[in-house]
């Protein structure tokens, strides 16, 4: 997948803030290497003709991942947070 330059330019920014989040939340070690990642979202309209309406979104680092990557991530996440319940 080739990017847009905003595309290239929003992808740097949001690797960065995703780097910026695991070291404030101290979610992994200094040393350690961001690799992959899904970000998941709902975007709600804000359109009184469409009120209600949602759209959901992913981000993905450089626009795209193999799928087993992004099963794995989701799964290994589900999984994660399961067992609080």
């Amino acid at each position: 997948m080739r990017l847009t330059v905003e595309q290239y330019e929003a992808d740097a920014r949001l690797r960065a803030a995703i780097q910026e989040f695991v070291a404030a939340f101290g979610l992994a070690p200094d040393h350690e290497l961001i690799s992959d990642y899904v970000v998941s979202g709902v975007a709600v309209s804000m359109n009184p003709d469409r009120a209600g309406e949602t759209q959901m979104f992913t981000a993905l680092p450089g626009g795209s991942l193999p799928h087993y990557k992004i099963l794995g991530l989701l799964a290994q996440t589900r999984s994660f947070y399961e067992r609080d319940i």
